[in-house]
């Protein structure tokens, strides 16, 4: 499964002792848009990437004269703040719901019943998750659910 993630680069980089001038440099990606193949590097843009996976890397330019050095890097990802809400007459035993999109961490998923009685999720991953319905005391027996699932 592929997901929407925000990524972004931090670079710390300088010159030797001094020297003046610049560091030439650039910041590349390559993703996994889910086939299990990488596609080609190209350059780094801030902002979201639908992929299953990716690499990023740092291309110091001209330093062959060791004037210029490259002290750190940080790469942060995270999935942008979702929400997915539907209904469903949950069977007995449970009704399976696939999210319409990927997430990349399994969210929170709240069930709510239509009327009297109970709901709750089961079986929650990035791809779905299972709604229950208790409408009259017995255990589990199904019936009408709103639901929302949300990250944080």
């Amino acid at each position: 499964a592929t997901a929407t993630v925000l990524i972004g680069v931090d670079i710390a980089a300088a010159l030797g002792p001094g020297q003046s001038g610049s560091v030439p440099w650039t910041v590349e990606i390559r993703i996994d848009p889910g086939t299990g193949v990488w596609g080609a590097w190209g350059p780094f843009t801030p902002g979201e990437y639908t992929c299953k996976q990716y690499q990023v890397r740092f291309i110091a330019d001209n330093l062959s004269s060791g004037k210029g050095y490259f002290s750190g890097m940080t790469v942060t990802s995270r999935q942008p703040k979702m929400e997915e809400t539907g209904t469903v007459t949950a069977a007995a035993g449970g009704t399976a719901r696939t999210f319409a999109k990927a997430w990349l961490i399994a969210p929170t998923v709240w069930v709510f019943p239509q009327g009297d009685g109970w709901g709750w999720p089961s079986a929650i991953t990035t791809a779905g998750f299972t709604a229950h319905r208790s409408s009259d005391g017995s255990p589990d027996n199904g019936g009408a659910v709103a639901w929302v699932a949300r990250n944080y």
